[in-house]
């Protein structure tokens, strides 16, 4: 979840000028550049959002169901 949060604000955010490693820190830096060139920007943005998404279900103990059934109520009443 941090790992693929950091490499994604790499990836998309610029840096401020008082930041020592960049949005993302080094770790962000080092992943994010590894991400970027074996999968392009499109890929790792791609697999870096998945393993996020991946991370929060795990880390939290979501239930997609719950939130799509849950999504539906709200829509249909």
């Amino acid at each position: 979840l941090v790992l693929s949060g950091a490499a994604l604000a790499h990836i998309h955010f610029h840096s401020a000028s008082g930041l020592p490693a960049g949005a993302g820190g080094a770790l962000g830096e080092s992943l994010g550049d590894l991400a970027k060139n074996a999968l392009n920007i499109q890929g790792s943005t791609l697999l870096l959002i998945a393993l996020f998404l991946f991370g929060l279900t795990v880390f939290t103990d979501l239930s997609w169901f719950k939130v799509m059934d849950v999504t539906g109520k709200i829509t249909l009443d």
